[in-house]
């Protein structure tokens, strides 16, 4: 507004437009983003917005929303404008599958369950029930899956991707479970809390739910607790982690399984190759099954069993050098002869004091080959 004064009067009123600043992602700047492991339930980010060296306030001059992030894949945060700010900004931001990662430091003495003199060991107790039959292994804890959580058979493809995953160690039981739980399929369903508890029993307990444990989850989920709370109370039963041992799979249970059962012949196998390719020497038949009922009922994994080989006291009694040291590694970890390269690589290693003989020992146990040696015998890495 200009109004006259002096030798001027009277009043002109001009008006003009302030326009909200387009927030692009060439001129604003989202920090806070980083990439998120699969947790069953929507993935948020704690993320800072910034334009032209100014903070903005979440709520009054953008707001947040996500996409796509809650499952294994590519997840979406977008920033749109709000009051003096306009337009969108769009981040994305990784989600990926669970994975349980190979040591990456030598412990300060071997593992307690494993003996730390020879191989030989305190016998476990005497299995108290029947395995499931080698034949079921993954394939059928999978089936099972499909058959309770879903109410249907399996199809190929669906099976198969769910199998690699716990055959690889990218996921264990529950966070498979999870995968069924929480899939589209399963929402779409729309199933009522008293079919959702029902078929965790099913799939958890394997049983009818007990009319006193029902009516507490149903009451619990009335109280406003959610789905997911509810299943997680459900993976740390005693009855899941018994399940997940009949077939060999690692429940995710922070509960230990109530029974032991009988080693598999791959298993048996598996701690037979041990005593050839580190010790070079046939079992004797009470060690060999000392160490196959560590490793079928999950006491031990793989890397935990060759540590309790390779740092015996028979093995160390031999004072091997470090060329014959490398050389029963690679037909450990790697089913192979060494190659000349990579021989030479460790045998530097060692020889310069940079890597001690365990750092070398988790080096091979960490390789992608022992992992598929360990995936054929049905034992955890």
């Amino acid at each position: 507004t200009i109004t006259g004064k002096g030798n001027y009067s009277g009043t002109i009123t001009k008006t003009f437009s302030i326009t909200a600043i387009g927030l692009t992602s060439s001129n604003t700047t989202v920090s806070g983003i980083t990439n998120k492991t699969y947790t069953g339930s929507a993935i948020t980010q704690n993320i800072t917005v910034t334009y032209g060296g100014k903070t903005l306030v979440n709520g009054t001059d953008y707001t947040v929303s996500y996409s796509n992030n809650t499952n294994v894949g590519t997840a979406t945060v977008s920033i749109t404008g709000k009051g003096n700010y306009s337009g969108t900004v769009n981040k994305t931001f990784t989600i990926s599958a669970v994975v349980t990662p190979a040591p990456t430091t030598a412990p300060t003495q071997a593992p307690t369950q494993i003996p730390t003199n020879a191989p030989t060991s305190t016998p476990v107790p005497k299995p108290t029930t029947t395995p499931a039959p080698a034949s079921e292994g993954v394939q059928g804890f999978c089936e099972r899956l499909y058959t309770c959580a879903l109410d249907r058979g399996f199809d190929d493809s669906g099976i198969k991707t769910w199998v690699g995953v716990l055959e690889s160690g990218q996921m264990n039981g529950a966070e498979v479970a999870a995968g069924f739980f929480f899939s589209e399929e399963f929402q779409k369903a729309q199933l009522s809390d008293e079919e959702f508890v029902k078929r965790l029993y099913k799939t958890f307990m394997n049983r009818e739910p007990d009319a006193a444990g029902y009516n507490t989850w149903i009451n619990y989920m009335r109280e406003g607790h959610s789905r997911r709370e509810v299943f997680d109370g459900f993976i740390n039963s005693t009855e899941w982690a018994n399940i997940c041992l009949r077939y060999g799979i690692d429940s995710g249970s922070n509960t230990p399984p109530s029974i032991t059962i009988e080693p598999s012949t791959s298993v048996v196998a598996f701690a037979t190759r041990l005593y050839s390719t580190c010790l070079g020497r046939t079992p004797e038949k009470k060690g060999v099954a000392d160490w196959s009922s560590f490793l079928a009922n999950r006491k031990v994994t793989g890397t935990e069993a060759a540590y309790g080989f390779f740092f015996s006291s028979e093995f160390l009694s031999h004072n091997y050098g470090n060329e014959e040291y490398v050389d029963r590694l690679y037909r450990t970890f790697m089913g192979r002869e060494a190659d000349p390269d990579g021989k030479a690589l460790w045998l530097g290693l060692l020889e310069s004091g940079e890597w001690s003989r365990e750092d070398v020992f988790y080096g091979f146990a960490g390789s992608e080959e022992f992992g598929k040696i360990c995936s054929s015998y049905g034992i955890r890495r």
